[in-house]
C-alpha cells in the first residue's frame, strides 16, 4: 500500500479496533456497507489519477487526502446521529396527544441521559457509542388521559448495540418515572407524582407543588433547588444546616415537598443549588 493512503486506512483501521474494543458501536459497519458508493467512487479516482498529474501536483497524491477527509466526515456524522446514516433510523418517538397523567419505566444496564425538553410526550435514541444496550422499545397503554409506557432494549442484533439511551420527556403530564441505570437527569421543569431510582447517577429536581416520594436505591447525587423542602428518610449525606430527624434529615425550612427513601445500602449524596 503506498505510504499516501496510511491515514485513511489508519482511520477505518482505527474505527474497527473501536467496535472490537467496545468503544464505538456496531452500527457503524452498518453505515460503512451502506456508504458503498462513495468508497467505489474513491476506489475508481485512486484508479484513474495513477501516474497522472495537476500541474506540478501527482493526481494519485490528491485522492488519498480526499479520502482521508471524507473518512473524517464519515466518522462525524456517524457519531453525531445525522439522517443520511442509516443506522439514525432507531430513533423513538411518542405520541403528541396531550395526557394529563403519565407513568413511563426504562431499565437498562447501561447509560440513561434524561432531559425535560422533548416536542413529544417522550423521544428516546440511542448513545452513539460502544455498549451492550440495544434500540429502545416501547409498550403502551392508555385509559382516556392517562398513559402509561415501558421503554425496554429490542431484541437486536450486535450491529445494533450501543452505550445506553437519551430520554426527553415532555414538560406537561404529572409523571410517574421509573429509571435505571447510570442516570444523568434533569427533571427539574417536570411535575412529578413520584420517582423511583436505581443503579447510579445524578439527579436535578426543581420545586414541587405538592409532597412528592422519591424512592432512591444505588448510589445518587441529588440536587435540589435553595427554595425546595426536602425530608430525607435514611441515610445519605446532606449539607451541613439541615435539621436530623428521627428518620433521617430534612431541609431547615418545613413544608410540602421532596420526600426522599433511601433504601438500605444505598449512597446517597444530597446537594443544594442556588
Amino acid at each position: 500500500m503506498p505510504v499516501t493512503w496510511a491515514l485513511p486506512a489508519g482511520i477505518f483501521l482505527g474505527l474497527l479496533l473501536g467496535v472490537f474494543a467496545g468503544v464505538v458501536s456496531g452500527a457503524v459497519l452498518l453505515d460503512i456497507i451502506a456508504w458503498w458508493p462513495v468508497w467505489f467512487v474513491l476506489g475508481a479516482l485512486a484508479w484513474r489519477a495513477r501516474g497522472r498529474r495537476l500541474g506540478l501536483v501527482r493526481a494519485s497524491g490528491l485522492v488519498p487526502l480526499l479520502a482521508s477527509i471524507v473518512a473524517v466526515v464519515f466518522l462525524v456524522a456517524h457519531v453525531q446521529g445525522w439522517p443520511l446514516m442509516p443506522s439514525t433510523s432507531g430513533r423513538l418517538i411518542g405520541p403528541d396527544t396531550p395526557f394529563a397523567r403519565a407513568a413511563l419505566v426504562a431499565e437498562i444496564d447501561g447509560w440513561l441521559r434524561v432531559d425535560d425538553d422533548a416536542r413529544f410526550l417522550y423521544e428516546a435514541f440511542p448513545i452513539r457509542w460502544g455498549g451492550d444496550v440495544n434500540l429502545p422499545v416501547a409498550v403502551e397503554q392508555t385509559v382516556e388521559d392517562s398513559i402509561s409506557v415501558n421503554l425496554r432494549p429490542q431484541d437486536g442484533s450486535m450491529f445494533q448495540r450501543y452505550r445506553g439511551w437519551d430520554l426527553s420527556l415532555a414538560a406537561g403530564p404529572l409523571w410517574d418515572l421509573t429509571l435505571r441505570g447510570t442516570v444523568e437527569g434533569d427533571l427539574s421543569a417536570l411535575e412529578l407524582t413520584r420517582l423511583r431510582l436505581g443503579g447510579a447517577g445524578s439527579v436535578r429536581f426543581g420545586v414541587p407543588p405538592r409532597a412528592t416520594d422519591i424512592e432512591v436505591s444505588g448510589a445518587y447525587t441529588l440536587l435540589f433547588p435553595s427554595g425546595a423542602a426536602v425530608h430525607v428518610v435514611g441515610e445519605a449525606s446532606v449539607p451541613g444546616d439541615w435539621v436530623q430527624q428521627p428518620d433521617g434529615w430534612s431541609t431547615p425550612d418545613q413544608g410540602p415537598g421532596w420526600v426522599v427513601k433511601v433504601s438500605p445500602g444505598s449512597t446517597v449524596t444530597v446537594g443544594v443549588e442556588g
